[in-house]
């Protein structure tokens, strides 16, 4: 239960994260917002880790934690990517489907739900799934479908790698395992931003919300990490990818923008299947 708590907290965190990355991305360019809030988590972090004082662990937690670091910048890329170029009615949904790379490799690393939390796990995606399919704009809605296929398979590739990864990482310890990520990300995304022009202007409005996003992507990725020493991990990463329902809410209650009755029905999907999952005891 502890697992499943921990877990459903950082989809909270994380669709708060999107919600506010997604208003600075108003007033600067996304990659300057990923930039700048990542590496606010970086210094956050290693100012945990130096007070902290925890030991350095072996090199092989600590790759497990630039793997997942990697990942988490690569379904950026792709999602963002393919949410620019391609149709959103397929990336979207085909990104979300991330938590089924981790039940897969959970369930081969030997961490296999019961055939309960299966059936929760498949009601939860289908929610999550029709959350994600928003009604996509018209510049989105046409072209071939091939490219938004690539993308969004990437997308869930990536954090798929990321749920697994850090899971792994966080054995040798969860602080480290997240220090090393946002060390990853931030040498990814350095080069990345230099090349295009650098960060630009920084004035204003965007600085309280990257500032915001650096401390959510630190609780939200330790919010993970830790309920994976707790809990299935295939478990775990399916109720922290509860965010998109999060995102809605917010966009609809606070912007006041539309949310679909299909996206509404996908929240009480994906809500029903969390209650089945969480009574198991994950």
């Amino acid at each position: 239960m502890i697992g499943s708590l921990l877990a459903v907290g950082s989809s909270l965190v994380y669709g708060t994260s999107d919600f506010l990355g997604g208003l600075a991305a108003r007033h600067v360019r996304t990659l300057t917002v990923l930039w700048v809030s990542h590496l606010g988590a970086l210094v956050l972090l290693a100012l945990v880790v130096l007070g902290a004082g925890d030991p350095r662990p072996e090199l092989g937690f600590l790759g497990f934690a630039a793997l997942a670091g990697l990942g988490e910048v690569v379904a950026m890329a792709g999602v963002y990517r393919g949410l620019a170029t391609g149709r959103a009615a397929v990336v979207a949904p085909l990104g979300s489907l991330a938590p089924v790379v981790a039940v897969g490799a959970g369930a081969a690393l030997g961490e296999v739900p019961t055939s309960e939390q299966f059936l929760g796990i498949a009601v939860v995606l289908l929610g999550i799934t029709l959350v994600s399919m928003a009604t996509p704009a018209p510049d989105t809605s046409t072209g071939p479908v091939g490219p938004s296929l690539l993308y969004g398979v990437i997308g869930a590739l990536g954090h798929g790698a990321f749920f697994l990864a850090m899971d792994l990482a966080s054995a040798g310890g969860v602080a480290w395992a997240l220090l090393g990520a946002r060390i990853t990300s931030v040498a990814i995304l350095t080069p990345a931003i230099l090349t295009t022009g650098g960060p630009g202007p920084l004035s204003g409005r965007p600085w309280p919300l990257l500032a915001g996003l650096g401390v959510l992507i630190v609780l939200g990725d330790g919010l993970y990490a830790v309920a994976t020493t707790y809990g299935v991990l295939g478990v775990v990463a399916v109720l922290s990818s509860l965010y998109p329902i999060v995102t809605v809410a917010l966009t609809r209650f606070v912007l006041d923008e539309h949310v679909s009755t299909k996206q509404w029905i996908g929240v009480a999907i994906a809500v029903t299947g969390v209650a089945a999952v969480s009574s198991t005891g994950a």
